[in-house]
């Protein structure tokens, strides 16, 4: 009986709406640790990305999407080597793109964008 109530709310009913779901192919990362994989089903990838400079890069074969995080200022005596206050750049890039029904989020702190790419071409 609930079947019949909810089919006609949703406009589906029988094998299809009661299918399982295939769990999507997540990429893997190495235990590198200077980079972070994000993995979520692409279907809900439906906000647009904030209004920041993106550049368009080829990841894995398909187009995605970079983006520089921005310079971070560090001074060095925060750092603890007590050589003066000049501060140090450092640079963080996140790369986006979707691939077999997953978007992925890959970022890191440091290292160049062909670095990152480097990583993404990488996973498995």
């Amino acid at each position: 009986m609930f079947l019949s109530v909810g089919a006609t709310a949703v406009g589906r009913d029988g094998p299809p709406a009661t299918a399982p779901v295939d769990p999507p192919h997540t990429l893997v990362l190495s235990r590198d640790g200077s980079a972070v994989l994000f993995a979520f089903p692409d279907r809900l990838a439906n906000e647009p990305p904030a209004n920041l400079s993106y550049v368009t890069v080829v990841v894995r074969g398909t187009k995605g999407l970079a983006v520089n995080t921005g310079r971070i200022s560090v001074r060095d005596d925060v750092k603890g080597s007590g050589a003066g206050s000049q501060p140090s750049a450092a640079q963080g890039w996140q790369v986006m793109w979707t691939e077999g029904g997953t978007a992925y989020t890959l970022s890191s702190d440091h290292g160049s964008l062909p670095d990152l790419l480097r990583v993404a071409g990488s996973l498995r």
